[in-house]
């Protein structure tokens, strides 16, 4: 999850460098605006750039929307699935796993062999638990082997992208 969040914050930051002299801007101060957008309002921006010749637009209108589609993909890996109780507070909605149960499942997925050894010494629980919102809204999370099988989906889009460009 780490690789992927760092990627995409790579992303966003080549997005507001291309906003940034796209737009003619001097670096600090590009810098300064892009810095402030998420790669929601980064594609918007994009996406109003008049001064591109028509066939460049076209290609990076492609890559804004290839990128919207990843962008709820990375959400949904990053932050799991979202749930608000009835006074609007936020409840991240996962079912629980030990993070010894969670490296295992992504070295399987991603394919590594490599060797994850369990440390009973220390014990910090940390999980949120959904129960009860399951319980009253009948709502059922994705598993975590359907998230992490999504995460890796989203890095082989997103090798695939890079080299599509």
């Amino acid at each position: 999850m780490g690789r992927s969040v760092v990627e995409w914050a790579k992303l966003e930051a080549c997005m507001g460098d291309g906003s940034t002299r796209l737009f003619g801007l001097e670096f600090e101060y590009g810098k300064m605006i892009a810095s402030r957008m998420d790669a929601t309002g980064l594609i918007k921006v994009l996406m109003h750039v008049g001064t591109l010749p028509q066939k460049d637009f076209n290609k990076l209108s492609v890559i804004c929307d290839k990128i919207d589609i990843f962008r709820d993909d990375r959400n949904l890996i990053v932050h799991g699935s979202w749930g608000r109780a009835s006074d609007g507070t936020p409840h991240v909605l996962s079912l629980r796993i030990s993070k010894y149960d969670f490296l295992r499942l992504v070295a399987e997925i991603y394919s590594k062999e490599i060797e994850i050894v369990p440390d009973g010494d220390l014990v910090i629980d940390r999980s949120l638990d959904s129960s009860r919102f399951r319980a009253e809204t009948g709502y059922l999370p994705p598993t975590w082997r359907d998230l992490v099988i999504s995460m890796h989906e989203f890095d082989d889009a997103l090798k695939r992208a890079r080299t599509d460009v």
